[in-house]
């Protein structure tokens, strides 16, 4: 969650980015343009969300996590055939090659789109599950991006569903009730990717206009105001965007003309307008970025960029060095010169949610880094020394796409599976236990 909700100044900037001829349909990467805390592919991530991937068999047996607090892993098989994944802020689902969903980790707010209540040893309840759990009604999906409490995917139809917690609105369905089924989003049609930030989702049209609805606070919709938004509501003097991701209570977008704008919180420099202490409620033009940029990743308390080359800029934050200088001091605008220490040949991006302080990039060769905090061992290192440097996740190969949650994060395998690290006390992990782990653990299915 944001902090300092309330008594802040809006930023006050024009945004002349953004009128452009062209509408090439955005692409619908791996995840990121559809969201994120989130899943990513080649292209970044934002804090939710997910596209296509990789598919198919494989992976080997579940393994128990180190740094931990004990215990092993429960008896089950690994998930596959996973397409996509994403990290909301205490669970995670992954996109099955058949059009099917599935979730696993916390449910208190029917993130898990049931009332699953199950004493076996994988760690089941009515407020969190360690095994993937289906969802109900889902068939066809080709997107899927998770939030604080709720998830949303987009079906073949073009149109998306929700589930989850609605308090604010983030269901799009008109109401605040809250749903354990799936809910159609009003008036939502051709649609090729989401993306889920805190209480607020927002979603890519084919023509690359954005849509975003939910809470408001601190103009996270980008619509000018700080109304709560029922329904999708456009984002004021956004033109055509390709890559979307939201939040900790803010949006980021890539426009078509590979710029950057960002909306919503601004409370530690995230929008990377050279402010901090407020917040703006229209995009405005984040300055001084290295080049065109393929990808946004919105996280916690840090923003971070993509470039064409493979070379990661972010701001905001840096209390735990996630900015990945190697050094602690914040950044209210990103530096071309300074960007994360010794990458070059990231494909993907994402940004830790709310309090994470942390994020991951996807390197070329298919293998994992992350940097900032490791309090929970969401580094993936095997400890939890945090480091304001890239340190390679272990063992890790053949990656295809990455989501960073809270304090947790999961990879997608070339061969379909799937492996998280970091916190797990509330089952975000899939392994079937509640243990932390400070290395990867495979997410499981129970045994037949």
């Amino acid at each position: 969650m944001g902090i300092g909700k309330f008594g802040r100044m809006a930023v006050v900037s024009t945004l002349a980015l953004f009128a452009c001829s062209s509408s090439p349909s955005p692409t619908n990467g791996t995840s990121g343009s559809s969201g994120g805390t989130g899943g990513s592919g080649t292209g970044g991530s934002g804090t939710g969300g997910s596209g296509t991937g990789g598919s198919g068999a494989g992976g080997s047996g579940a393994t128990g996590g180190s740094g931990g607090t004990g215990g092993s892993a429960a008896a089950g098989t690994p998930l596959t055939g996973a397409t996509a994944i994403t990290a909301g802020t205490d669970f995670a689902c992954a996109l099955l090659g058949d059009g099917t969903v599935r979730c696993w980790g916390q449910n208190d707010n029917g993130e898990l789109a049931s009332d699953v209540n199950d004493s076996s040893s994988l760690h089941c309840t009515s407020i969190k599950c360690s095994p993937p759990v289906a969802i109900a009604g889902v068939t066809g999906a080709t997107a899927v991006a998770a939030g604080l409490g709720g998830a949303c995917v987009v079906l073949a139809d073009s149109t998306v569903s929700c589930w989850g917690d609605n308090t604010n609105g983030q269901l799009g369905n008109g109401s605040t009730t809250n749903s354990t089924t799936p809910v159609e989003v009003t008036g939502l049609t051709d649609v090729v990717s989401i993306s889920a930030g805190d209480q607020d989702m927002c979603a890519v049209k084919t023509t690359g206009d954005v849509l975003c609805w939910g809470t408001n606070v601190n103009g996270q919709i980008g619509d000018g105001t700080i109304k709560t938004a029922l329904t999708p509501t456009a984002p004021t003097g956004l033109g055509p965007t390709i890559w979307l991701s939201a939040g900790d209570e803010r949006a980021c977008a890539v426009t078509d003309q590979s710029a950057v704008a960002c909306w919503g919180d601004n409370n530690l420099g995230e929008l990377g307008v050279g402010t901090s202490g407020n917040y703006s409620s229209m995009p405005v033009a984040v300055p001084g970025l290295p080049g065109a940029i393929t990808a946004v990743s919105a996280g916690g308390f840090v923003t971070c960029a993509l470039g064409t080359g493979g070379a990661v800029t972010c701001w905001g934050d840096n209390s735990a060095g996630e900015l990945g200088t190697g050094a602690t001091t914040p950044t209210l605008v990103p530096m071309a010169g300074d960007p994360v220490s010794g990458i070059t040949t990231a494909t993907a991006i994402s940004a830790g949610r709310e309090g994470g302080n942390y994020v991951c990039a996807l390197l070329a060769g298919g293998t994992v880094t992350c940097w900032g905090d490791n309090s929970r061992g969401q580094l993936g290192n095997g400890s939890t020394t945090g480091s304001p440097t890239p340190v390679a996740v272990a063992g890790l190969t053949g990656v295809t796409a990455i989501a960073a949650g809270d304090y947790f994060a999961c990879a997608l395998l070339s061969g379909g599976a799937v492996k998280c690290w970091g916190s797990n006390d509330k089952a975000q992990l899939g392994d079937g236990t509640t243990t932390d782990s400070t290395s990867p653990v495979s997410v499981i299915v129970p045994s037949p």
